[in-house]
């Protein structure tokens, strides 16, 4: 695959961007980034990177006149550093981060991203700062001790891609990308042409603490807590309380109610709902399972609850063959629902 052709502006060959070091899936900065890189890049320097909101996708907004349905507008430091070369361009780009050991971990691709012209990131930067979107994001700089003075550069600073959320997919597991893959050439965050070859996640490498044992000092690790809680599951619980309680009326939704995100009852049903922040429905499933289970039947119980995953994940074939093997083999009665951030609706009958 050699590129995407572009309705008006032709195409380019596909790329492999950099983002930074992130373990909460590049919708919150985190501050490891500045902890973890050498030299002067722009995460040590102002203790975090643009890149580190691009799939918060509660943020999306109407792309140009002449364009339908909702839009992405995030940042990426490889085609900032061309933009101007770049821009009118479509292509796909294979993301990759650096881990702490320096292996290059595949995340994800974009499919279909653009680099749109500068009048048209101008007005998607004043509608995010409409939104107070960009107030958020220097609170949430603030917050980490980083020095949010990027954030009040020209749009262009800010933000240079659009795309769709549903053009997003996330690889699960991360993929290590072998030691001959082109993103070894040097360690900045230089665009790297991408011959448009998937990953696979079977991919290894031998580990880097075969047969010695683990340092005890404090580590940074790739996203496996459930317990990480943030602004973001908060406006995903505000939203599917919204959107339950014009369903089926306030008071057969219970909020918070016994440590549980949100509770449906209707009649003698009981329906719980556990929130995850991930970028695949198989993640929020991990991080969410035991905590239904344990509100559920702990310590010796049995509500016969109806429960609910919530993510904004794509769910596969897979996940859902997952969730049909424990509901028959083991009756445990568990689905997963998405929330659409388009539409403010959850996928699915309940």
């Amino acid at each position: 695959m050699l590129g995407i052709a572009h309705p008006t502006r032709g195409w380019l060959v596909n790329k492999c961007c950099r983002i930074c070091w992130n373990t909460r899936y590049w919708r919150e900065p985190t501050g490891e980034a500045a902890k973890l890189e050498k030299g002067d890049s722009y995460c040590r320097t102002y203790g975090f990177g643009h890149e580190e909101w691009l799939f918060n996708f509660s943020w999306l907004q109407p792309g140009p006149e002449g364009t339908t349905g909702q839009y992405r507008y995030g940042f990426l430091q490889p085609i900032g550093k061309y933009r101007e070369a770049y821009e009118g361009k479509t292509f796909d780009v294979l993301l990759y981060t650096l881990a702490p050991d320096a292996r290059r971990m595949g995340v994800g691709i974009i499919r279909k991203l653009y680099v749109p012209p500068y009048d048209e990131l101008k007005a998607a930067h004043a509608y995010m700062r409409s939104m107070g979107w960009l107030a958020e994001m220097r609170r949430e700089a603030n917050r980490l001790g980083a020095d949010p003075a990027g954030l009040k550069a020209s749009a262009d600073a800010v933000i240079n891609v659009r795309f769709r959320h549903t053009d997003v997919e996330f690889f699960e597991p991360w993929s290590v990308l072998p030691r001959d893959h082109v993103v070894y050439r040097n360690g900045h965050y230089q665009p790297f042409n991408w011959n448009g070859a998937v990953p696979s996640s079977a991919i290894s490498e031998p580990s880097q603490t075969d047969g010695k044992k683990r340092s005890e000092d404090d580590r940074t690790r790739a996203p496996t807590d459930g317990s990480v809680y943030s602004p973001r599951h908060v406006k995903l619980q505000n939203a599917l309380y919204d959107h339950l309680c014009s369903r089926f009326g306030k008071n057969a939704v219970h909020y918070e109610r016994d440590f549980i995100d949100l509770q449906l009852h209707r009649g003698r049903s009981i329906t719980l709902f556990e929130i995850k922040i991930a970028p695949t429905a198989k993640s929020c499933i991990r991080q969410a399972i035991g905590q239904l289970l344990e509100y559920d039947l702990y310590p010796d119980r049995k509500r016969n609850s109806r429960l609910i995953v919530v993510g904004d994940g794509q769910p596969t074939s897979n996940d859902f063959a997952y969730l049909e093997h424990l509901r028959g083999q083991f009756r445990i009665p568990i689905f997963y629902h998405r929330w659409n951030w388009d539409r403010g609706l959850l996928e699915g009958d309940l």
